[in-house]
C-alpha cells in the first residue's frame, strides 16, 4: 500500500505521528500497546478539603442602618467570625495541596494522573499536608473558647464605633429616636455575631482533607487486549459452526422428510445462514468500536500527559527568561525555581520516554552546573531557555493547547509569522533535540519492562 501525502493524512493520524515523534517510537501501534501499560501505571488522584469558612455576608442591620435608607442595589462585604490566624493557616494549606497535585501530576481527562514512580513522593508529600492542616481543627478544639472571646471582643469594640457614627449621620428626630442606646446597640450586635459561630464540635466536624485514589476507568472489553477480542470474536464464530453442524447432522437423520419439505427446509437455512452473516457484521462491529474507543483513549491520554509537562516546563522557563531581562542576572529565586522543575519533569519524562522534554531538560541541568561552578554565562543561558521556550510552545500550539502568555515582558517566543516554523527547526537544532541517543536506551528500556 502507497504510504500517504501529508495533505491526504487526517488531522488524527498527522497529530498521533507528533505524538509518536515526542516519544521516541515511529512505530505507533507499538507506541500505542505502551502507552496502553502505562494507563494501567498510575493512579487518578482528588482531594476533597473542606472546612467551615469562618464569614457570612455583612448586612446593613449590622451596621444598625435604618430600614427606610437600606439599598437593594448595593451588596456589603463579609464579616470574618474567627480570627485571622486560623482562617489564614486553613486558606494556606488548601491552596498549597491543591498547588502540590497539580504540580507534580499531570492533568487528564479522568483527573489528576500521578504515575507510579512519583507516587510514594507525592503521597508522602500529600498526607503531610493532610496532617497539618487536620491540627487546626485540633487547635481550634483546644482554645475555641479563646478565639470566639477574641472574635466577639473585636467586634464589641467595632460596634462602638459604629454606632458614634452611626449617630452623627443621624440628622432627623425620628430617627435619632429609633437609634438604641449605645448599650444596647453594641449588646445586640455582638449577640448577632455570636449566633452566627458554630458550635465547637460543628467547627471541628467541619474540617475534613481526603485523598481519593482511582484507576482511569477502562471499558471492559478493553481491559483485555486485542488478542482477546480476536478470541471472543473465534469462539463466536466456533459456536456458529457448531450450531450449524447440528443442524447439517439433523438433516443427515431426516433426508426423507427434508426431501419433502425441501422448501421449508431452504428457507430455514437461509435464515440460519443469514443469522450467522449478522452475527459476524455484529461481532466485527463490536470489536471495531472497541478498538478505535482504546485508541481515542490512548490518544487523549498522550496527548494530556505531554500538554501537562509542556505547560509546567514552558511556565518555569518564560517565569525565568522574564526574570533576566529584568534583573539582567541569573537570580537565585530563578536557579532554584529551574531545579525544581527540573525535579519535577524527570520522572515523568523517564517513565514516559518523552525523548524531548528528556533532551530539553538535560541541557537545563547542563547549565544549572556551570551556575553551581560559577562559570555561567547569562546570555548563554537565556539563549538556551528561548530556544526551549520556542519549542514547547510550537509543541503547546499542535496539541490545541494554549501557552500562558509572557504578559508585558516580551519574550521573543511568540511569533507566528512566516518565519517561526523556521525558528523552530533551528531552535530544536541548536538544542540537539533530534540527535539519536544510543547509549541510555538499552538501560530505559530495561526499567520499563521493554527488554
Amino acid at each position: 500500500m502507497a504510504k500517504k501525502t501529508g495533505d491526504e493524512k487526517s488531522m488524527t493520524e498527522r497529530e498521533r505521528e507528533r505524538l509518536a515523534a515526542m516519544f521516541g517510537d515511529d512505530n505507533i501501534r507499538q507506541l500505542e500497546a505502551r502507552w496502553f501499560k502505562f494507563m494501567r501505571e498510575g493512579v487518578i488522584v482528588e482531594v476533597h478539603i473542606r472546612r467551615w469558612r469562618a464569614h457570612a455576608a455583612l448586612s446593613f442591620a449590622d451596621l444598625g442602618v435604618p430600614v427606610k435608607a437600606q439599598n437593594e442595589l448595593l451588596r456589603l462585604g463579609d464579616k470574618f467570625l474567627f480570627p485571622a490566624r486560623f482562617r489564614k493557616a486553613a486558606d494556606s494549606l488548601d491552596a498549597a495541596a491543591r498547588g502540590y497535585l497539580a504540580g507534580h501530576t499531570s492533568k487528564t481527562h479522568w483527573g489528576q494522573f500521578l504515575s507510579a514512580p512519583d507516587y510514594a513522593e507525592v503521597m508522602a508529600k500529600l498526607k503531610e499536608y493532610q496532617a497539618h492542616y487536620l491540627d487546626i481543627a485540633r487547635d481550634i478544639n483546644a482554645c475555641y473558647d479563646e478565639a470566639v472571646n477574641e472574635t466577639l471582643a473585636a467586634y464589641r469594640e467595632e460596634a462602638h464605633k459604629i454606632y458614634k457614627r452611626l449617630k452623627r449621620l443621624t440628622v432627623e428626630r425620628d430617627e435619632r429616636r429609633a437609634l438604641a442606646a449605645e448599650v444596647q446597640f453594641v449588646d445586640e450586635f455582638v449577640e448577632r455575631i455570636r449566633a452566627l459561630i458554630p458550635s465547637r464540635k460543628e467547627i471541628v466536624d467541619s474540617f475534613g482533607f481526603e485523598i481519593e485514589l482511582g484507576y482511569i476507568p477502562l471499558p471492559s472489553l478493553l481491559s483485555e487486549d486485542e488478542a482477546q477480542a480476536d478470541r471472543v470474536r473465534a469462539k463466536r464464530e466456533a459456536e456458529l459452526r457448531k450450531e450449524q453442524s447440528a443442524q447439517e447432522l439433523r438433516d443427515m437423520k431426516h433426508e426423507q422428510k427434508r426431501r419433502a419439505e425441501r422448501m421449508s427446509m431452504d428457507i430455514q437455512k437461509a435464515a440460519l445462514l443469514k443469522r450467522e452473516e449478522m452475527l459476524a457484521d455484529m461481532n466485527h462491529e463490536v470489536v471495531e468500536a472497541a478498538r478505535n474507543q482504546k485508541q481515542q483513549l490512548i490518544d487523549g491520554f498522550m496527548r494530556d500527559i505531554a500538554s501537562g509537562t509542556r505547560q509546567l516546563f514552558y511556565k518555569a522557563i518564560t517565569d525565568v527568561l522574564g526574570a533576566i531581562k529584568r534583573n539582567r542576572k541569573m537570580h537565585p529565586r530563578s536557579v532554584v525555581q529551574l531545579k525544581n522543575v527540573v525535579a519535577q519533569l524527570g520522572g515523568s519524562a523517564e517513565w514516559c520516554s518523552d525523548k524531548d522534554i528528556r533532551r530539553m531538560r538535560s541541557v537545563v541541568q547542563g547549565q544549572l552546573t556551570k551556575v553551581a561552578d560559577g562559570k555561567h554565562d547569562v546570555a548563554e543561558i537565556q539563549a538556551v531557555l528561548e530556544d526551549i521556550a520556542v519549542v514547547v510552545r510550537a509543541q503547546l500550539l499542535e496539541m490545541g493547547a494554549t501557552p500562558r502568555s509572557s504578559g508585558k515582558t516580551k519574550l521573543g517566543v511568540e511569533r507566528r509569522d512566516a518565519t517561526a516554523e523556521i525558528n523552530v527547526r533551528q531552535a530544536r537544532e541548536r538544542l540537539a533535540i533530534d540527535e539519536i541517543e544510543i547509549e541510555a536506551e538499552p538501560e530505559r528500556k530495561a526499567q520499563r519492562g521493554e527488554l
